[in-house]
């Protein structure tokens, strides 16, 4: 008899029904030895014995049952301090997320800003080169006209030169032949 009420408390989920309806089960049995007279004193022994056991039974599942009450509210806690830590985890992500796109997005004007000046810079570039190429065919145009200028300028100056030596040569020869001429009207 024992031994079916320790079977009916020893499973996992054992609930004050199934206790109350072993101690009943305990007591009817106890009512029938009792009710018959017990000319053994052994047997009272066994009954004592029996429900010492019973009641040590019955502390040990009180036990397991209070164990696994405590481990059942501990995991309870541990389940909100993890979904409290999920929380705030997920909400600074969310944050984070917010941040990177609000950066992302002055990154993306500050390029556009620094696109726009490049595309400036180069255009800027593109005239200058261009004013300075023009300037430098300008300057060798021009060049070109002062070798040719200064080319003829050389051949005028060189004709008048010439022209000029060649009168100094004539006048220098009409004086050489006047003083011929002096010194031999003189010596005649």
């Amino acid at each position: 008899m024992l031994k079916n009420i320790e079977d009916m408390l020893l499973p996992e989920q054992i609930t004050t029904a199934d206790i109350n309806n072993s101690l009943k089960q305990l007591l009817m049995s106890v009512n029938d030895k009792t009710a018959k007279p017990s000319s053994d004193h052994h047997e009272s022994d066994v009954h004592d014995n029996e429900l010492r056991k019973l009641n040590e039974t019955i502390q040990v599942v009180r036990k397991e049952k209070q164990i696994r009450h405590s481990i059942q509210s501990q995991e309870s806690d541990i389940k909100g301090i993890l979904t409290d830590f999920m929380k705030s985890v997920s909400e600074q992500i969310l944050e984070l997320k917010y941040e990177l796109k609000e950066h992302v997005k002055k990154t993306s004007a500050q390029m556009e800003e620094l696109k726009d000046i490049t595309c400036g810079l180069k255009k800027h570039h593109s005239l200058c080169c261009n004013d300075i190429s023009s300037k430098m065919h300008d300057v060798a145009e021009e060049s070109e006209s002062v070798k040719t200028q200064m080319s003829v300028l050389n051949e005028e100056f060189l004709k008048r030169w010439q022209s000029f030596t060649d009168s100094i040569k004539t006048q220098l020869s009409a004086i050489t032949d006047h003083k011929k001429k002096n010194h031999h009207s003189v010596q005649s």
